[in-house]
């Protein structure tokens, strides 16, 4: 091409503007060059595009512009490093740049300020404001230079320009003024001609005139904000730029609205949109700021969360849901007597409440020996959330869990606090109490075992150093063996051994229960083949299949490919699922179906425990019907007890599934299942889970080898 897709030349001069002012676009997106470009066009301006900071260094060093308009964040070198860039070729250090930042983008602001950038636009840009705003800047950089090199036209320069201007000596005596309408009175009555620098700034906080003066001397141009000592509470950005040798030009804009605009942007970065509330970074600036001021305080840190939330999201939408959570935090407001509710901020304004997750809430509150502070506050909360909240036509019940870690005095940090309330908040979601759960140092090692138990696992399960033990099932009325399920068990060589009751829940909630699925499913397949050449044909194998396994719904066909693999019958596997996988699991029965055609039998373990159906049994495939242990081991004591297995027996019976009990220990629960006829039980009076080899020897009558 003729020319570079990257630099551009354009020129628009409609008949009621004069051309003149040209503007350097940089901008890496086409589509806002383009709009921007048409745009200024329109206004007068003549255009020169860049897409990238190197294009418009190059393009600098061949022309000249009367103002740059940059993109803050662009790949490669951004605007700030090209701003900066910039300011350093030669001719170009007054050459305004004026960067483009995002609305709530506060360190690009403050990067735009530190490279030299001269003015700053959020975005979205209006155009008429962008025009005349660009305007405003050209003309007073024009002033700025001709007030540096014609002495002669000093006095129209300065009321060309909008700002307050104060021309010193070297001395710091002011030989010149100009001011703006309005201008504090103070300011005009200080600004007398003669008077010197230090009086007129006289009381000014973090502003040294003198040492300002001497940086301009220097060539320091760098702009400062000072606040006006009076009651107009105006606040100025200040340049002090040499003009000479001998003389200092003071300019004073007016950057009350500007200021004003980045406070309430400030605010808004660390408000929550929907409650109002503050949010996290608002709540971890608070407490920093409690424990850097004042240390020697305790403090507590209180989480708050509803588990419902979830549900109630799922099951009436987002905006619904939305409302329930500005009903919680007005109930947690008005409970907790937060004093934010009053715009405090402060270090003091405890207690403190903020938005800190989809349903989390944190409160920072002081500390006291017996805890009679956070004790009443939960109390008064407590008693808010027993009333449903009501939105629309709806009421939602909104159980809450709470944990709290607290200190007392000494060297604790905001994370610190963070992770132990968490750490607190975990034990919480795992109690059926309301009460509130107190962080302790026991958290910590039982996370730090848990952590090692995970990395330790995952070993096991790659390396294959699990074991698996298989228990019997049997006839309630032969007690001849019928299947067996098989379990895993873990011997840790350090740790000795680990209870299925820690390892599987962990593995369901780090996803290594996929891995330790596949592992238990193959070497199952393995001993079904074993003793299938050892002529022991008619053992089934039961194996427990988990939700998560179902997720991936592929399952059938790894077990398909893994029978044929291991030329293992169909017959000799049954699978157990647990009811939770028919109710949440909407794809299983597709599945369950394809298994169940290929002639393997699918039980329901721990019925009467879940939230299944009676529609729900008749429409699955299922095979086998497991009671629960929790039901069986009461069944002689209680009526509650055995008037749940009797019914769950008689359901069993006319949908003709075959029955199995879990948890026979005592020969008065096996006379009660077997008087009703219930087909198969498991337990510890007929075998507790056993290896290959015992299996063998006390069921198939094989001598055990010595």
């Amino acid at each position: 091409m003729a020319e570079s897709r990257a630099l551009h030349r354009y020129r628009g001069t409609p008949p009621t503007q004069q051309p003149g002012m040209s503007v350097l676009v940089v901008d890496d997106d086409e589509l806002i060059r383009m709009h921007l470009q048409l745009a200024l066009s329109n206004e007068g301006f003549e255009i020169i595009e860049a897409q990238s900071g190197p294009d418009a260094l190059s393009l600098a060093m061949t022309q000249d512009f009367d103002i740059v308009l940059m993109d803050g964040r662009m790949p490669g070198m951004d605007g700030f490093a090209t701003c900066e860039q910039f300011k350093r070729l030669p001719g170009k250090a007054l050459t305004p740049v004026v960067m483009l930042t995002g609305l709530d983008d506060l360190e690009s602001i403050k990067r735009a300020s530190e490279v030299g950038a001269t003015d700053y636009l959020t975005k979205p840009l209006s155009v008429s404001v962008l025009a005349k705003r660009l305007r405003h800047i050209v003309h007073a950089q024009r002033n700025c230079i001709e007030l540096e090199n014609e002495r002669a036209s000093q006095t129209a320069l300065l009321h060309a320009i909008p700002d307050a201007i104060l021309r010193f000596d070297a001395e710091g005596i002011l030989l010149a003024s100009k001011f703006p309408e309005p201008a504090p009175a103070t300011l005009r009555m200080r600004a007398a001609i003669g008077s010197s620098i230090d009086t007129i700034f006289a009381g000014i906080a973090q502003f040294e005139p003198n040492q300002a003066l001497k940086r301009a001397l220097r060539g320091d141009t760098t702009p400062l904000q000072i606040s006006w000592c009076d009651t107009s509470e105006t606040t100025y950005e200040v340049r002090l730029v040499a003009s000479g040798t001998n003389d200092v030009i003071c300019i004073l804009r007016d950057a009350t609205k500007q200021v004003r605009q980045q406070r309430h942007i400030e605010k808004l970065s660390l408000t929550d949109s929907l409650t109002g509330l503050p949010n996290r970074a608002c709540f971890l600036q608070v407490a920093q700021r409690h424990l850097d001021t004042a240390p020697e305080q305790p403090l507590c840190m209180l989480q708050l969360s509803f588990a419902s939330y979830p549900s109630v999201k799922n099951s009436v939408g987002r905006k619904i849901a939305d409302k329930v959570i500005s009903g919680v935090a007005e109930k947690l407001l008005s409970s907790t007597g937060a004093s934010q509710q009053h715009g405090d901020y402060s270090a003091n304004c405890l207690p403190f409440i903020a938005r800190t997750g989809d349903s989390e809430f944190h409160v920072l509150l002081r500390s006291d020996p017996d805890q009679s502070e956070l004790k009443l506050l939960m109390q008064r909360v407590s008693e808010a959330f027993e009333p449903p909240i009501q939105v629309d036509q709806y009421e939602f019940c909104m159980p809450l869990r709470s944990a709290a870690a607290c200190t007392q005095a000494g060297n604790v940090s905001v994370d610190e606090l963070l992770k132990m309330s968490g750490l607190a908040a975990q034990k919480a979601s795992q109690q059926l109490s309301a009460d509130t759960v107190f962080y302790t140092p026991q958290f910590q090692l039982e996370t730090q075992r848990t952590l090692n138990l995970e990395t330790q696992l995952r070993k096991a399960i790659a390396q294959g150093e699990l074991d698996l033990v298989y228990q019997p099932k049997v006839c309630a009325t032969t007690g001849q063996l019928r299947s067996v399920e098989v379990l895993s068990r873990w011997n840790h060589a350090e740790l000795g051994p680990i209870s299925p009751a820690e390892f599987i829940p962990l593995a369901e909630e780090t996803g290594l229960i996929l891995p330790l699925g596949e592992f238990v499913l193959e070497r199952a397949c393995q001993q079904s083949r074993q003793w299938q050449l050892a002529g022991y044909a008619n053992i089934p194998i039961a194996i427990n299949v988990s939700g998560h396994q179902f997720n991936q719904r592929q399952v059938d066909q790894q077990l398909f490919r893994l029978l044929e693999r291991m030329q293992v019958p169909a017959q000799a596997i049954e699978l157990e699922i647990t009811e939770s996988v028919l109710v949440e699991q909407q794809h299983v029965r597709a599945v369950l179906e394809r298994i169940r055609e290929r002639g393997i039998r699918i039980a329901v373990d721990d019925f009467g425990t879940g939230h299944s159906s009676l529609s729900m049994l008749k429409e699955f495939p299922i095979d086998i019907l497991k009671i629960d242990r929790a039901f069986v081991k009461d069944i002689t004591d209680t009526h509650h007890s055995y008037s749940i297995v009797d019914t769950i027996i008689a359901l069993g019976h006319s949908l003709q599934l075959t029955l199995v009990a879990e948890g026979i220990e005592t020969e008065a629960q096996l006379s009660y299942l077997r008087e009703r006829n219930c087909h198969l039980i498991q337990g510890y009076l007929t075998g507790r889970p056993m290896t290959p080899g015992d299996i063998e020897e006390q069921f198939l009558r094989v001598p055990k080898k010595s």
